[in-house]
């Protein structure tokens, strides 16, 4: 029967695992699908909740910072606590994309781990059965020593588009 194994680089870091892997429709794929994922955090709901628990945070600091006793600081952080704890609970719509994030990055880096070995083995055996037709011993060397190793440049260019894409909707989106 057949194996069940994980990858675990293809679980934490994926979608750059693939073109690494020179896996590159399929980093393609999944690159598109984290970016979406990743683009819900711009949506106005899911900043005003970003923008509420940052403020509760600055806000938990600057208790710190001020004198007081342990009584008075822990009926602050309550207080505090009650305020910003109301304003996410309202924030429903906030909740909700944070969770459809949170699981739909989990799940997917979970299925990219359970099948990343046999799309790497498939992927490697359809390259190889390719090469192996050409005539030349010179010519198949050669296109298998290019079909392998892996894509370092690839893998960073991938990285490098997320990143870039992240950076433009934080900047087109709202400002704290």
């Amino acid at each position: 029967g057949k194996k069940l194994s994980f990858n675990f680089a293809a679980f934490f870091f994926a979608p750059y695992w693939f073109f690494y892997r020179k896996l590159h429709k399929l980093g393609v794929v999944f690159l598109a699908i984290f970016i979406l994922l990743s683009s819900m955090s711009f949506l106005p709901p899911a900043m005003k909740l970003n923008e509420t628990i940052y403020e509760f945070e600055t806000q938990a600091q600057e208790l710190m910072e001020d004198e007081k006793t342990e009584e008075e600081y822990e009926t602050a952080v309550m207080d505090l606590y009650k305020s910003n704890y109301e304003k996410i609970s309202k924030n429903k719509a906030g909740i909700i994309i944070f969770a459809v994030q949170s699981v739909g990055n989990l799940a997917i880096s979970v299925f990219i781990g359970l099948n990343a070995n046999k799309w790497y083995y498939n992927h490697t055996l359809s390259k190889v059965k390719i090469i192996s037709q050409e005539k030349e011993a010179d010519k198949r060397r050669e296109k298998l020593f290019l079909a392998g190793g892996v894509a370092y440049g690839a893998a960073f260019l991938a990285l490098l588009v997320f990143s870039s894409l992240q950076l433009i909707f934080s900047q087109s989106g709202y400002h704290t």
